[in-house]
């Protein structure tokens, strides 16, 4: 019960003690002062006033209990903190791939060209020997070996290549070469006879004739040295 409760019960039980009283009073009087059957002299008798006791003293209001003290919240244990995530480790920078390094480009093999069929080669047409003075005996010796119009061979010579050289330019002429030959029919010698004007030319007659082989020239059963030309002619189709 608050204490605003308590003191307006205090004031309403005084109130009605006092009215209480009050009307006591008032009786007590009214009876004093009524006449008696009897009419005698009248006494006025003092009644000694009521004494009212006391307001009954309101009783202390009960301490309000205490409050029991709100029991401390538990402090929330600490939530223990989250270890750090490790931080991922950078990855590497991948290495830059080493660049293919070019293969270089296969130079094309020249295709040979295709060799020519050489044409059989003419037998070299033997110009006509011009008579010679006829010489003495000593000067023949020391002369050059008797010239004959046609050659023989030993083996058949191998045709002759047309120098590639000279078929991309586009170049002809005919070569004479000269042949010397011992009495057994070996080469001892050649000679430029007439140039073709073509220096590929005339160095392809002069290698190819290197290797003919020749047979030996009999005179009256008696085999002589002697030399002889050749005419070699390059001639495009």
């Amino acid at each position: 019960m608050s204490l605003k409760r308590y003191g307006l019960f205090a004031v309403t039980s005084l109130l009605l003690h006092g009215l209480l009283a009050q009307a006591m009073d008032r009786q007590t009087l009214d009876m004093a002062l009524a006449p008696a059957e009897n009419p005698g002299p009248i006494s006025v008798q003092m009644m000694p006033a009521v004494t009212q006791p006391p307001a009954p003293t309101p009783p202390e209001p009960p301490k309000p209990e205490p409050k029991p003290e709100p029991k401390p919240k538990p402090k929330p244990e600490p939530k223990p903190e989250p270890k750090p995530v490790p931080k991922p480790k950078p990855k590497p920078e991948p290495k830059p791939e080493p660049k293919p390094v070019p293969k270089p480009e296969p130079k094309p093999v020249p295709r040979p060209e295709p060799k020519p069929v050489p044409k059989p080669t003419p037998e070299p047409t033997p110009e006509p020997a011009k008579q010679a003075p006829k010489a003495q005996p000593q000067q023949a010796k020391d002369s050059a070996p008797k010239r004959i119009e046609q050659p023989s061979f030993r083996t058949r010579p191998a045709p002759i290549a047309y120098p590639t050289q000279a078929r991309r330019r586009g170049l002809e002429g005919t070569v004479v070469v000269e042949v010397w030959l011992d009495e057994q029919g070996k080469q001892t010698k050649r000679v430029l006879a007439r140039s073709s004007g073509v220096s590929v030319l005339d160095k392809t007659a002069l290698k190819a004739i290197a290797k003919w082989r020749f047979s030996a020239y009999v005179e009256n059963g008696k085999a002589l040295a002697h030399r002889v030309q050749i005419p070699i002619r390059f001639k495009l189709d």
